[in-house]
Order: structure tokens, then C-alpha cells, then sequence
């Protein structure tokens, strides 16, 4: 997974924009370049716009007659697929007109979707396979609201709100904002059949190949004595790709540590978080960053690994490092 952070809003709550401020605070920190909104009939559309790869390319993506209007985060790794276009979200609409909703299933990428086409009274939102870049929707007496964050909806009060399950898109009517279907974008085939692991090896690489394509900053990897981190690297290192790590000490086992560095042969940074600087990024972490509780009930701002990821990315923005390839947990699974 390569952290890519935009956000964006959608509503038809009236006099939005005198609160907004409020609304988009923790959304804007996805967001950081620049915020852009436009208003159709009774739809505002916000989006906040991290730039990392291609041209800028400010959102939301609108047709030419204005009926037709779509905002995104995330990445569409196969767009050149698709036709000459200068940034990934510009083929989104393109796509829309040749297959209906139907293209979200054409989509290789990480990506967070919302499609409104006002000349057919629908519109439609979609997660990536995964999910794993958030989207949340709620309908309340005819009100609105499609956010990145919880939060954003909840300001607008909120109250009936579902995060949008992954692999999952749903078609919404704007006469009667019923959800009026809803679809899967890919069916798993999970028959074992394989007696060895190449092709997944091969696979791999692949994946992070295509993450890495067409970037416009420095690459960083959060090194640890894990399996995720290692793999990571290792692809790299196969690629012959140019990134940097940087590790926190902590519980790693540092013999693994020194081994990966000498291997990896790339600049690294090792760091020691004593409790002073650990309380700092948690204070910090407690007044910037949206509330969320872990399966376990644990919430991301006492968690030590976040807080940690915290310092690490700060270290890392000084550096005009933006883009951190991270795993799904593969220790785990393992």
C-alpha cells in the first residue's frame, strides 16, 4: 500500500460553507496543497488535494455541460490504459459515459469514489477492493452527506452514518436518495491450486512496481524486524528503486535491523523516542487527528506504533519525503 492522502465532501445541507472550516479540520490534514469546492444546484462538492504524482490537478472532475460531476482519493494505477490523460482522476468521467457504474470494476488502483450524474437523477460511491482509503455516507430526511472522515459528518450532526464496506460500490436515486443497487467490484477465487510461491513473488514486485510509477517525491519505508517492511525493501532493492527508511528501535531486534541496512545499502535514519518526545507526538496526535478506536476498542491516540508513525512522518516531511509504501499486516497472517 502506498499512503496516499486526499480527502473530499459531499452534501446538499444549506449554508455549508460559513462552517466549513470546522468541518474539514481533520480532513484537511489528507489534504494539505490545496482545498477546492464547487457547487451544483443544491450539491457541494470540497476536495482537499495532496499532490504526489503527475501534474496538479484540481477536483472535483466536472463535465462539460456541468451534469456530470466526480471527486476521488486514492490512486488509478491503470489509467494510461484508459486514454492520453494528464492526471489519474481525469479518466474517472470519461469511463462513467462509455460504461455506466460498471467502470468502477475496470479500476486498478487504491481509491475512494463518488459519482454524481444529474441529467440520470443517480449517483454512485465506490471503496477499491480493500478499502483502503475511507468513505463514509449517511441519509437523513433527504440530507446528504459523503465525507472521507467520520468526523466531517458528524460536525453536520450526523447521526445515522455507515462506512462503506470494502470491495463494495452502491448507486444512490437523487429523487428519492434510496440506495438502488448495489455490486461488487471483484470476485476472490479462492480454490488453492498453486505449488509454489513465484508467481506471488512475481506478483509482488509487480504491485509495488506500480505504486511507484510516475512520482514526483521521495520514497520512505518504515523499516522494521517484520516481514512487511523486509519484503518491501527487498522489492525495492530488486528494482532498483532510490528510497530511504527510518526506524524506531523500540522492541525490533536489532541484529535483524544492522543485517537489512547493510543489505538494503540506502540512507536510513535509527531513532531512540524517549518518553518526552513519545508524550509530545501523543499531545500532538490528540489535538490533530480524528478519533478512531480499533477493533480491540483501543483508540489510534494511546497506541504506541501510531504514535511513533507520527514522529517518523514528521521526520520525513522535512526531508519532502511523501510517499510511505507500507504493508497489510502480512505478520500476522503469516
Amino acid at each position: 500500500m502506498v499512503l496516499v492522502m486526499c480527502s473530499f465532501l459531499v452534501t446538499n445541507i444549506y449554508g455549508i460553507l460559513q462552517y466549513i472550516n470546522n468541518i474539514n479540520y481533520y480532513m484537511k490534514k489528507r489534504g494539505p496543497d490545496y482545498t477546492s469546492y464547487f457547487l451544483y444546484k443544491d450539491f457541494f462538492f470540497l476536495h482537499n488535494l495532496l499532490h504526489i504524482t503527475g501534474e496538479i490537478v484540481y477536483q472535483p472532475f466536472i463535465s462539460l455541460d456541468h451534469k456530470i460531476i466526480a471527486i476521488y482519493n486514492g490512486e488509478i494505477y491503470n489509467y494510461k490504459s484508459f486514454g492520453n490523460y494528464r492526471s489519474d482522476g481525469e479518466c474517472i468521467i470519461d469511463l462513467y459515459k462509455k460504461c455506466g457504474f460498471s467502470f468502477f470494476k475496470l479500476l486498478d488502483g487504491e481509491f475512494a469514489i463518488c459519482l454524481f450524474d444529474f441529467s440520470k437523477n443517480v449517483f454512485g460511491i465506490s471503496s477499491d477492493i480493500f478499502a483502503t482509503k475511507p468513505l463514509w455516507y449517511s441519509n437523513e430526511g433527504g440530507k446528504i452527506g459523503i465525507a472521507s472522515y467520520k468526523s466531517a459528518l458528524e460536525k453536520m450532526y450526523f447521526t445515522k452514518y455507515k462506512k462503506l464496506e470494502a470491495n463494495t460500490y452502491k448507486i444512490f436515486s437523487l429523487l428519492s436518495y434510496k440506495n438502488i443497487y448495489s455490486g461488487t467490484l471483484f470476485k476472490f477465487n479462492l480454490k488453492k491450486f498453486k505449488t509454489n510461491l513465484d508467481d506471488w513473488c512475481n506478483e509482488f514486485e509487480n504491485s509495488i512496481r506500480k505504486r511507484i510509477d510516475n512520482l514526483n517525491y521521495p520514497i520512505f519505508v518504515c523499516l522494521s524486524s517484520g516481514y512487511d517492511s523486509g519484503a518491501i525493501c527487498c522489492a525495492l532493492n530488486n528494482l532498483k528503486i532510490k528510497y530511504s527508511t527510518y526506524t524506531i528501535i523500540g522492541n525490533e531486534d536489532t541484529d535483524i535491523i544492522n543485517e537489512r541496512i547493510k543489505l538494503n545499502n540506502v540512507p536510513y535514519t535509527i531513532e531512540n523516542i524517549d518518553n518526552k518526545v513519545f508524550n509530545e507526538n501523543k499531545i500532538y496526535m490528540k489535538k490533530k487527528v480524528e478519533d478512531f478506536n480499533y477493533s480491540n476498542g483501543n483508540s489510534i491516540k494511546n497506541d504506541k506504533a501510531s504514535v511513533g508513525l507520527s514522529y517518523i512522518f514528521s521526520k520525513a516531511k522535512l526531508g519532502r519525503k511523501r510517499i510511505y509504501i507500507s504493508g497489510q499486516g502480512a505478520d500476522e497472517i503469516i
